[in-house]
């Protein structure tokens, strides 16, 4: 079988990464493949365009690079009229199997490949097809690559010999191990996994943190408008090759990045990558309801060695006394919680853990009346999200006007009226008891009888709270630096979590020589 003596049964699947020409691999699409050979996958399946033109001897070094990482490459094709010429030119490239498209690889093409097989052979398809006709591939191809559900793959192995390999955008490790546990599918085939984290099975493996896909598009929107793909949350997608070109700084000069988050996380991260003694200022270490990619970024920055402060307060003075060879200001906004009396002994959930949980975590707020603790932009996003699940009375009490917290606008007022969102604005919230909320409004203390207000009763209340945007401000220290002409950089000033891990990611390229 042809999956045997491989050191996993992981693919990283065909994908179109619009880097190389339709007759040669670009340095660019070697480099991106290098990088997910030494993550650990144990097969790459690369598309060929034109195996009629295409540099045989130049694809062949590929292969054998790749091939001393203990990793396989199968190579994605179609079948020109002279079938035995394509299976000729995948034997000679020394590659271990070849991937054809079930949809441009007709029944009689496939019955002359019998007669002209030379090396391993996967049929991919995104359909479930009838299992007659897999029964009869059974002595043509070597295995299938379904892009489908796994209880589709389920059902093909159970009525054939074929090998199959489950193609999935997003798995994990709980649901890797099942399918293999069961015998559902032979073989894992993904592309996103290993777009965001090249590395994601050695760290899968050794029981780290590892980053998953959040699955926003931007590479899919990449492969359909045939340009390079890219993953916003992680930069160096597809320029590896000019990562490899820099060189870590020799003498160990510091570094400050002086705010937490995902992007300076990210900042900190790179910094140390680069060889910089790097220090990062934080408030507070990830909290439980933090994302799988900051986790995994604070795990990175564990293994690199990174000083990591959370109660030293960074000003001006403290920078002139440091003279760092680099600040890194992050003017990425943080929300934090309203603090809000007696909330100490109310069970309560953060708004952004409810914007971060899945379709499961979810049902917890299914047949339930919601407490929404503040009115700002991430409030209504929380609230929109909660009305999804729940047929009970939602309710955002805010002690601010919504003009000042940004929600005055009339379309936002239409949309929460129309998913039959409560807002009460200029209430502040004393006091949380059973079935009572004390508010203060004008000056004046009210009992509010929450449960009253509800045409469910027997729904029980659930309180979410939103967080409020921690200003930054940053002008005096940076003031400071430029009078002494000290070197530094700020990132993030669009408060956009993409435009800001690109901007570090560019802010580090250019850094290195300096």
């Amino acid at each position: 079988m042809f999956l045997e003596n491989m050191k996993n049964r992981w693919f990283l699947a065909d994908m179109p990464t619009n880097f190389g020409t339709e007759t040669t691999l670009t340095e660019q699409a070697m480099a991106f493949y290098e990088e997910r050979a030494k993550g650990d996958v144990g097969a790459i399946v690369v598309r060929i365009e034109d195996t009629a033109n295409f540099d045989v001897e130049h694809l062949q070094q590929f292969v054998e690079k790749i091939h001393t990482y203990d990793c396989r490459v199968w190579i994605s094709c179609k079948i020109e009229k002279e079938i035995h010429k394509t299976m000729q030119f995948v034997k000679d490239c020394g590659a271990d199997g070849i991937q054809l498209a079930w949809e441009d690889t007709v029944t009689d093409i496939l019955q002359t490949i019998e007669h002209e097989k030379q090396v391993p052979i996967l049929l991919h398809t995104d359909k479930k097809h009838n299992q007659k006709q897999y029964q009869k591939l059974e002595n043509i191809i070597d295995g299938i690559v379904l892009k489908g559900t796994i209880k589709d793959c389920q059902k093909i192995k159970s009525g054939t010999k074929l090998a199959v390999i489950w193609q999935c955008d997003v798995i994990t490790e709980r649901e890797a191990t099942s399918a293999y546990r069961k015998k559902w599918c032979d073989g894992i085939a993904s592309q996103k996994m290993f777009l965001i984290a090249p590395d994601f099975l050695q760290r899968w493996e050794q029981k780290k943190p590892y980053a998953i896909c959040c699955q926003c598009g931007v590479c899919t929107q990449a492969m359909l408008d045939k340009t390079p793909i890219h993953c916003p949350y992680c930069p160096q997608t597809g320029r590896e090759y000019l990562e490899n070109q820099r060189r870590k700084i020799a003498t160990r000069k510091e570094v400050i990045v002086t705010q937490g988050g995902v992007v300076g996380l990210y900042a900190a991260q790179k910094a140390a990558e680069r060889g910089f003694l790097t220090t990062l200022f934080c408030k507070e270490k990830p909290q439980k309801g933090a994302s799988s990619y900051e986790k995994y970024l604070w795990s990175r920055l564990q293994e690199l060695g990174v000083n990591i402060e959370t109660n030293q307060q960074i000003d001006a003075a403290y920078l002139l006394d440091k003279n760092p060879y680099l600040t890194v200001f992050v003017h990425m906004h943080r929300y934090i919680v309203a603090h809000i009396p007696n909330l100490e002994d109310v069970t309560y959930t953060i708004a952004q853990q409810v914007l971060q949980y899945k379709k499961k975590e979810m049902k917890q707020f299914a047949k339930s009346h919601i407490l929404l603790i503040g009115g700002n932009q991430q409030a209504v996003d929380t609230a929109s999200r909660l009305r999804r699940y729940t047929d009970g009375k939602i309710y955002m009490v805010e002690e601010k006007t919504l003009e000042e917290v940004g929600i005055a606008n009339p379309d936002i007022l239409e949309v929460l009226d129309k998913q039959k969102i409560d807002v009460i604005y200029g209430a502040n919230i004393q006091e949380i008891q059973k079935d009572r909320i004390c508010l203060r409004m004008g000056g004046q203390r009210y009992d509010w009888l929450f449960r009253e207000c509800c045409d469910t009763v027997e729904y029980p209340i659930k309180i979410v709270v939103a967080g409020v945007k921690e200003e930054i401000d940053d002008n005096d220290a940076i003031m400071a630096l430029m009078d002494e002409r000290l070197s530094y950089a700020v990132v993030g000033e669009n408060d956009d979590i993409i435009g800001g891990l690109e901007e570090v990611f560019e802010l580090f390229s250019r850094f290195y020589l300096a």
